[in-house]
């Protein structure tokens, strides 16, 4: 895969930075852009790459998000949330249940294991360097987080993932 020769190290940069620590930092940096364009079309099956995607701010947000999901494994989530959420997603079913006057016990127990099988899919695409989850979903998630009232590491570091999603100025200012 060809790296995109589009980033360029600012000025302030170039001062404080030998030419061989630009030349690795760079490096890096496009590293990180062809990542983010190999996981644009291998997991978003892309047909198209928009500049906007690509960049010196992307690839850092990238490299962040990777960093922080380097603790997390799909596994890990999914096992911990088999336990941390079965009881939130019990209560979430039943109340879907309720809306739609449903009272039968086998319904309920799909219901029930659909719920669970949902929140923890969505839940698990937190591991990923940079997790492709919509706003409402990450809402979701956070909203599950806190009525649970889990705040345990794994939930905390889950948490500070959704926050970086639906804060992501935050994630821009370096403050993640």
């Amino acid at each position: 895969m060809a790296t995109v020769p589009q980033i360029k190290l600012p000025e302030d940069f170039v001062l404080v930075m030998d030419a061989k620590a630009q030349q690795v930092f760079l490096g890096v940096l496009e590293d990180a852009e062809d990542e983010i364009i190999r996981n644009m079309y291998e997991g978003q099956k892309a047909s198209k790459v928009s500049w906007d995607d690509l960049g010196m701010q992307k690839a850092l947000d990238y490299l962040t998000a990777e960093r922080v999901s380097k603790r997390l494994t799909k596994e890990q989530i999914e096992n911990w949330f088999n336990i941390a959420g079965k009881q939130f997603c019990d209560v979430r079913a039943a109340q879907i249940c309720e809306a739609k006057g449903i009272s039968d016990a086998e319904t309920i127990a799909k219901q029930q294991a659909g719920t669970l099988n949902a929140y923890r899919k969505a839940m698990c695409s937190l591991a990923a360097p940079v997790p492709n989850l919509g706003e409402n979903e990450a809402n979701a998630l956070q909203n599950m987080l806190v009525v649970s009232k889990l705040d345990d590491d794994m939930a905390k570091v889950l948490k500070a993932k959704l926050h970086a999603i639906l804060h992501p100025e935050v994630t821009e200012n370096g403050d993640l």
